[in-house]
């Protein structure tokens, strides 16, 4: 999972999360816009810039903690059933 604030200095959040998904060649990557912005026009960049998901500024810790543990409960499941199942 990474974080990314969409208005950064030198490179934004779009380039860095295009970036991201060339590199993780297809693997798994959740990616989660921060931003200030929260009106139609970010919605569209966020859905535009392949994010996953999106935090509004200030973000709430008590929905980024739920985030790790939905994520993590999902990996876990996955990796028990791929050691119970080997392909």
């Amino acid at each position: 999972m990474c974080l990314i604030d969409l208005n950064m200095p030198g490179m934004d959040g779009d380039e860095i999360a295009s970036r991201l998904r060339v590199q993780a060649h297809g693997e798994s990557l959740v990616l989660v816009a921060v931003t200030a912005m929260s009106g139609d026009a970010a919605r569209r960049r966020i859905r535009d810039g392949g994010f996953d998901m999106h935090f509004v500024k200030p973000v709430d810790p008590n929905q980024l903690v739920m985030l790790v543990d939905t994520l993590w409960r999902a990996w876990l499941k996955d990796y028990r059933q791929s050691k119970a199942h080997p392909a």
